[in-house]
């Protein structure tokens, strides 16, 4: 089959990556740029960030022949069409994250970043996927459930009279405020703000790695949600013994997410294999098997990382970056 050049965009709350790559394996370029899931920061301004990254993609690499540009993003489909002389394949980030993790189905892999879901591909290509209902209404274990319980840590204090934690402290200044009083004014004031929120993971997770036992206990409850997600999609799929991974940007939270998020996968049979790639090469790795209709190998996946992350320093390093 004759070689054909894409583009891949992988999109969730808090940032973007689109990749032009082809599918003899290589990933021919890298942008980065903000959140674009419409249901975080809107429709408008998602569009304009897809937008933006393959309007910068196209002019530093142009290329003849683009096939289409598929996008995981969950929810785009309510800002297209694009302005691009190309087909768009709109996907949500279900696949992208499979494969990231995963290269090929009868797994599970449990996406942990500003929000969170499980999701489960069989050989027939069919998908199933349990949570990933958005901050209002589900998202437990996510970025943002961190931050809101980190939040709720917050008041839970002052009600109980106690004296402020490293855990409450880091909370007042997260929202730049110095009493309980207005950091409820705070949060209520940015309206619905899950990006914002999610933030706190950083400095909870720092003092998880110090010991404190407030913030452990806090990351903890999320590793225990985060499995609860896989478990759920274990017994709906009735998959036995599976293999499960964890990918997203909480991954970065290190042992004291992964070692609670192990055990209890252990208790219910299940096994954790560790992710090998993020996300935004599943979704190459994804649009290659979709267009070739093979298979993907190891060969192809590792192939596409190299020249991901080849293709991702020279962005870093050029000028003029995006948002």
């Amino acid at each position: 089959m004759e070689k054909q050049v894409f583009i891949s965009v992988d999109g969730g709350g808090t940032k973007t990556e689109a990749l032009m790559a082809d599918t003899n394996g290589n990933v021919l370029a890298v942008r980065q740029g903000a959140g674009s899931n419409p249901y975080t920061v809107g429709k408008d301004k998602a569009a304009q960030v897809v937008n933006a990254l393959i309007r910068r993609i196209l002019l530093d690499h142009p290329a003849k022949n683009i096939s289409a540009a598929w996008l995981y993003i969950p929810g785009f489909f309510q800002c297209l069409p694009l302005p691009f002389p190309f087909d768009t394949v709109c996907l949500g980030d279900e696949y992208s994250s499979y494969f990231s993790a995963l290269a090929q189905p009868g797994g599970i892999v449990v996406l942990a970043g500003t929000g969170s879901f499980a999701v489960s591909i069989d050989k027939g290509g069919k998908i199933t996927s349990v949570g990933g209902w958005g901050p209002m209404l589900g998202d437990e274990g996510s970025g943002y459930d961190i931050g809101r319980r980190a939040v709720r840590h917050a008041f839970a204090v002052y009600d109980a009279d106690k004296p402020p934690t490293p855990v409450s402290k880091a909370v007042l200044a997260h929202y730049q405020t110095n009493t309980v009083h207005k950091l409820r004014r705070a949060v209520y004031q940015r309206g619905w703000d899950p990006k914002h929120m999610a933030g706190l993971c950083k400095p909870v997770g720092t003092l998880a790695t110090e010991g404190d036992m407030a913030a452990l206990d806090i990351i903890r409850q999320a590793a225990l949600s985060l499995a609860g997600l896989a478990i759920g999609l274990q017994k709906r799929l009735r998959l036995g013994a599976a293999s499960v991974s964890l990918t997203g940007g909480l991954t970065g939270l290190g042992e004291s997410l992964l070692e609670p998020f192990k055990q209890r996968l252990a208790r219910d049979g299940l096994m954790y294999h560790r992710a090998k790639y993020p996300p935004a090469v599943g979704g190459v790795l994804y649009t290659c098997m979709s267009i070739t209709r093979q298979a993907a190998t190891e060969q192809t996946a590792d192939s596409y990382y190299k020249t991901y992350l080849k293709a991702r320093r020279v962005s870093d390093n050029a000028d003029g970056c995006l948002f």
